[in-house]
């Protein structure tokens, strides 16, 4: 996929080499992988600063949650 993040290590919205390769997105990842193994879990949501956005992921099936649409 093209666009979005940059692949210029060097800039500020550098995307990673790879998914998920950030030492902080592993550690969290690791922590609820835990978390999920304990207990289980079956909400995550991630809050940004950035913005008053409520962002989700895009639906295989829109229909299914209107709400999100």
């Amino acid at each position: 996929m093209t666009g979005g993040a940059s692949t210029d290590p060097c800039a500020e919205d550098f995307k990673g080499k790879t998914q998920g390769d950030a030492p902080e997105t592993q550690v969290l990842s690791a922590w609820m992988q835990k978390i999920k193994s304990a207990q289980g879990l079956k909400l995550f949501i991630d809050y940004h600063s950035y913005s008053q956005l409520f962002m989700t992921r895009k639906e295989k099936n829109p229909s299914r949650h209107s709400i999100f649409c």
